[in-house]
């Protein structure tokens, strides 16, 4: 990070008249806190090969763990809950909040048991008969009562009725997941009042989830679930807003909303968006920056939760973290237990005001390049934390580019 000392008044003025745009006073505006468990992640071999992370995440979907259906009964009557013991022993240990996503159907429960899956035969089914969902529910439920809160119904449902689903991870229909739900709540409430239950982590434009609404799927459930990946973290804001008139249209907007998955895969400079399967970037710079983006224009359009998709994939291959590992750590000191005021965007440059015990900083990042740029007068900052490399004091203007700056006011770190 360099400061700009220069006065090229021609460049410099045009940039500085949109400084004012954003002189919103944070504590004016400011809603609740963020709290630990909104940053979740997924661990996917923390029983195995990889170590806890050093990161202060506070929840953790427990997907891609092989501790689906399909592994805890792999044959009617037999359970195999060693993995997930060890799993859940880890989490309270550390103190985090585990989520559990029911799905991946036994071949000898499905309802299509032939029907090819990546997970096994028959797994993207619906089961053949709700009894032997109900009894993996209360399975699940008995056995970790009073310690597992939340359980999703499945992972990113397609409608075979509807649409292709090779290669999906559901293939039933919009009323099979509702009569899921509507089972899993009934059955796990039965055991542990305080389980709630997340809808289905639809992806898309929404118009699965709307569908699942529409038969009845918001009133089993207690969260809405969504998968928010996006070709930028602006453009995931903007699908976050379609989703909530989505659940305004259905009768659910008093249900929380959370991001139940989301991440970024690095696979070189002609990266592109691969369907449904994650948001390719060219390089771990650009990951890092879209992680902190993602984080606090989720945590500023109202999501609850934010799952990251995976901390195995901010690891190289020794098991050291990448720039996004560190981008991560970042994230959460920069946001953990902040308020955020409100987040805009002038001329493809975004600001987001954040509040703590008092303390005010601002998030600035460019959407168009590096540039140099002038904070409002009215700011009063002093000082300056980049996502990489060391900070210093801010005397006029500064550079600022596709990675989120920290612009405050004491020039001590911005602790939680």
């Amino acid at each position: 990070m360099r400061l700009i000392i220069q006065t090229a008044v021609g460049r410099l003025l045009s940039l500085a008249t949109c400084s004012f745009l954003f002189i919103v006073t944070p504590a004016a505006v400011a809603g609740e806190p963020i709290d630990a468990r909104y940053f979740g992640i997924h661990l996917h071999r923390s029983d195995t090969t990889t170590a806890w992370p050093y990161v202060r995440f506070g929840s953790w979907r427990l997907w891609d763990t092989g501790v689906d259906w399909a592994k805890l009964e792999p044959t009617r009557g037999q359970w195999r809950f060693e993995k997930l013991d060890r799993f859940m022993a880890q989490a309270e240990t550390n103190g985090v909040e585990p989520l559990l996503t029911l799905a991946v159907t036994p071949t000898w429960a499905a309802a299509r048991p032939h029907e090819p899956f990546v997970y096994g035969a028959g797994g993207a089914s619906e089961p053949r008969d709700l009894a032997d969902w109900e009894r993996y529910v209360r399975a699940v439920a008995n056995r970790y009562k009073g310690r597992l809160h939340y359980l999703e119904i499945w992972n990113e449902p397609k409608y075979g009725d509807i649409e292709p689903t090779k290669g999906a991870f559901f293939s039933g229909t919009a009323k099979n997941l509702v009569d899921m739900a509507c089972t899993a709540q009934r059955v796990a409430r039965a055991v542990d009042p305080d389980i709630r239950i997340v809808g289905p982590g639809f992806t898309g434009a929404g118009d699965r989830l709307e569908r699942f609404l529409a038969a009845g799927g918001g009133r089993c459930i207690d969260v809405v679930g969504f998968h928010f990946y996006a070709a930028t973290p602006e453009k995931m804001r903007e699908r976050i807003h379609d989703v909530r008139q989505i659940m305004q249209r259905q009768g659910a907007a008093h249900l929380p909303l959370w991001n139940t998955e989301q991440g970024y895969e690095i696979v070189g400079p002609h990266a592109r968006i691969p369907g449904n399967l994650g948001y390719e970037v060219a390089d771990e710079a650009t990951e890092a920056a879209f992680i902190v983006r993602s984080l606090v224009l989720g945590a500023d359009a109202g999501l609850s939760r934010f799952y990251f998709y995976s901390w195995e994939r901010l690891l190289d291959k020794n098991s050291q973290p990448k720039q996004g590992a560190k981008a991560l750590a970042t994230s959460i000191r920069w946001l953990r237990q902040a308020r955020i005021a409100d987040c805009r965007e002038s001329a493809k440059i975004w600001v987001c005001g954040l509040e703590r015990a008092g303390r005010k900083a601002w998030l600035v990042w460019s959407a168009r390049g590096e540039q140099s740029w002038r904070p409002p007068a009215v700011w009063s900052v002093t000082a300056f934390e980049p996502l990489e490399g060391a900070g210093g004091k801010v005397t006029g203007e500064v550079t600022i580019g596709a990675a989120p700056v920290l612009l405050k006011r004491e020039a001590s770190a911005w602790l939680p």
